[in-house]
């Protein structure tokens, strides 16, 4: 028989049987702290954020590194759209013909470097299209189709082609009647500054001619008899004639020869010599001009010439010296030479920054023609394109840097030069084979559009 004895218990036992009994127990996966109060054992029940501040009380031990909190990630900015760059704004000017490394039309270039420098207009960059001509009736053709082809808002021509074979003409004729009928088509504008007499170029609706061989050599004429010639010779192209005796007769004045610019100039200067001509105009290219000036050298004889815008360089000027010494020099614009004038200069500098190295001649026209563009554009209200263009164009009236004054809303009375604006003529003289300005302009209007 089993014999029953009492269970005696340690006072430490009684004290955990009575606390597991009597206290209540954290929950699963609470925390518990631990303490001792004299003799007594302590156990608490720790909350979560208890808990989290307690750990984060205890100093880390050596060599253990704390992580950092956890934070949420930042949110990425707003996406934005890039915006897409503007088409540019295209003008297409034509060239002659290219030497070795030179740049189509460096003035109308020039030009627009400037003004893409300051941003173009409204945000859109002015690209200028160089096409070569060859001297080519096909090749001016040709640049118009490659205008239109490629969305130029306008054509900036006025140069020259062969004449055709068989014409007796050696010096050509005007690019503009090859180059018209494309544009017209397309509605896109033409811009010259030199155009011959009674082409389409002076009649056409999208034409903006700004000069004319027919003022020039009325111009010429003109400041002959102003400057006291009296026995006059014109050395020409054949359909030069009628403009020259024109601007002679209205100052009472007959030429006494008339001739084509000769190939070999020795029998015309003797020929001149018999006829007392004292002042002789020349007209063709700078060889030509300069050969018939040589030959009166050779021959003893000196006159007054006179010849025709930037046609004579100013290297061939300073080869020729003393016997060009007051010549007259007359042009629809300022001439590219002309450092006083404050248009030229401006055209020389951009062309020094843009294109160092270029030959001024020639050039100050396709700036001068690019430059009313850009002022005409900065008129438009929305986009800028060939048919709003042409539209700014007819109804322009203001000044401009190389025409002056211009109405283009008014149309000549003369109908064989109704789309011809300006009728100007700068008479500049040879002083150490320099051109020095003469005076103001002649303003030739009112001869012009006399029947």
């Amino acid at each position: 028989m089993r014999s029953t004895r009492p269970v005696t218990l340690g006072c430490t036992a009684l004290v955990a049987l009575l606390t597991a009994t009597l206290i209540p127990q954290p929950a699963l996966g609470a925390a518990t702290r631990t303490t001792r109060k004299g003799r007594n054992i302590v156990t608490t029940t720790l909350s979560a954020a208890t808990k989290a501040a307690a750990e984060s009380s205890v100093p880390a031990s050596p060599g253990t590194t704390t992580p950092p909190p956890i934070t949420s990630a930042p949110k990425p900015p707003p996406l934005t759209t890039v915006p897409a760059p503007k088409p540019p704004i295209r003008i297409l000017v034509t060239a002659l013909d290219l030497s070795s490394g030179s740049v189509v039309a460096p003035g109308a270039q020039a030009r627009a470097a400037a003004e893409n420098e300051k941003g173009g207009i409204n945000g859109r960059m002015i690209e200028i299209i160089g096409c070569n001509t060859r001297f080519e009736s096909a090749g001016a053709e040709a640049c118009a189709r490659q205008a239109v082809d490629q969305n130029a808002v306008a054509f900036v021509g006025s140069t020259f082609v062969a004449a055709p074979a068989g014409s007796g003409n050696p010096f050509g004729v005007s690019a503009a009647p090859f180059e018209l009928p494309p544009l017209e088509k397309a509605g896109i504008a033409w811009l010259g500054s030199f155009i011959t007499a009674g082409g389409p170029e002076a009649t056409s609706a999208v034409a903006f001619p700004f000069g004319s061989s027919v003022v020039s050599l009325e111009g010429a004429a003109v400041a002959m008899v102003n400057e006291g010639c009296r026995r006059i010779a014109r050395l020409g192209t054949p359909n030069g004639g009628d403009s020259f005796q024109k601007g002679l007769a209205s100052k009472g004045v007959e030429v006494v020869f008339d001739a084509l610019t000769p190939a070999d100039p020795a029998p015309v200067i003797a020929a001149l010599s018999a006829r007392n001509v004292d002042c002789l105009y020349i007209g063709g290219a700078e060889t030509s001009i300069r050969n018939v000036i040589l030959a009166a050298d050779r021959a003893g004889r000196s006159f007054r010439y006179a010849w025709l815008g930037e046609f004579v360089s100013t290297d061939a000027m300073a080869l020729l010296g003393p016997s060009i010494d007051n010549a007259l020099i007359v042009s629809n614009t300022p001439i590219g030479f002309d450092t006083t004038d404050p248009t030229v200069r401006q055209f020389r500098s951009e062309l020094d920054q843009y294109y160092p190295g270029q030959k001024y001649a020639n050039g100050l026209a396709p700036w001068g023609n690019v430059d009313l563009l850009i002022q005409v554009m900065k008129t438009i209200d929305g986009d800028i394109n060939a048919a709003s263009v042409l539209k700014a164009l007819r109804s322009f009236k203001g000044s401009t840097k190389l025409y002056g004054p211009v109405d283009l809303t008014k149309e000549r009375a003369n109908k064989a030069y109704q789309r011809l604006f300006v009728a100007n003529a700068f008479v500049y003289h040879v002083v150490n084979a320099k051109p020095v300005r003469y005076g103001e302009p002649l303003n030739l209007s009112a001869l012009l559009d006399a029947s």
